[in-house]
């Protein structure tokens, strides 16, 4: 902060150079303010937007469950296919649901070419043994939120996983800094303003009795005492005369010692 008090114009008045230190404080604290409050915002919006999925993936089970305890064998459940499609349409920012059964074979899915490939291996505990706790597992801009399904046992079946694109639930980073910065920049404009005028209050009399002192002092010196307040002149020029008798106290004095030698 004095490095940035240097490099300020020498004529701006006293509240001038307070407040623009504090203004230069105040933009980078607001900036680092306005980073950490977005990446918190995005941490938020993802764990939310995990949650929401993680709720469509338990109704989905839920209601395969259901028809299983029927007896009705989960390859063979005729509206499996309507029931996550509709689903998928009902639901923004899903990109794919999959059904899959015991030995982690795809039964089920909005993209029907997946329908008989293996699933990822994240989604099982082991060979032929589907996940038994839900589940969230995250791939660059994806993430896939997935949830067991149980049969009256008590043992996993199968599991239904919802494959979810970022960007379709969790707003970019451009756009949440922008949400952020345009209402808290406002304000920092406003809370500098009130900082301005409080300083020209508060400080503006005190620095003009300090001028009015120094053009006294300087008076005697030959300072020009009809400078206006705020202004320079009345310093520079008493630091120049009095640096001038200075001089001639020292040529003084060389003379003085001149003489005693010669003497």
């Amino acid at each position: 902060m004095n490095r940035l008090w240097r490099l300020l114009p020498g004529d701006w008045p006293l509240h001038g150079r307070l407040t623009a230190c504090v203004a230069t404080g105040a933009a980078v604290a607001f900036t680092l303010f306005v980073v950490v409050a977005a990446l918190a915002l995005q941490h938020t919006e993802r764990g939310l937007a995990v949650e929401r999925m993680r709720i469509v993936a338990t109704g989905i089970a839920t209601a395969i469950e259901s028809r299983v305890d029927l007896g009705l064998p989960l390859d063979f459940l005729e509206d499996a296919q309507r029931l996550i499609e509709r689903e998928k349409v009902a639901t923004p920012g899903i990109s794919r649901i999959d059904l899959f059964g015991p030995r982690g074979m795809t039964l089920y899915s909005t993209e029907r070419a997946a329908i008989g490939e293996p699933v990822d291996p994240s989604w099982m505990s082991g060979p032929s043994q589907p996940a038994s706790k839900p589940w969230v597992t995250r791939r660059s801009q994806d993430f896939e939120v997935g949830v067991p399904i149980m049969n009256s046992f008590n043992r996993a079946i199968g599991g239904v996983a919802v494959v979810v694109t970022s960007s379709g639930v969790v707003d970019g980073m451009g756009a949440i800094l922008l949400a952020v910065a345009v209402p808290g920049l406002l304000l920092l404009i406003l809370g500098l303003l009130a900082a301005l005028w409080a300083a020209r209050l508060f400080l503006g009399d005190w620095e003009r009795r300090i001028d009015g002192s120094v053009r006294r002092l300087a008076a005697p010196l030959g300072a020009d005492p009809a400078a206006g307040p705020g202004e320079r002149s009345a310093v520079d020029m008493a630091g120049h005369r009095l640096r001038v008798v200075l001089s001639e106290m020292d040529a003084a004095e060389r003379r003085i010692r001149q003489i005693d030698e010669s003497a």
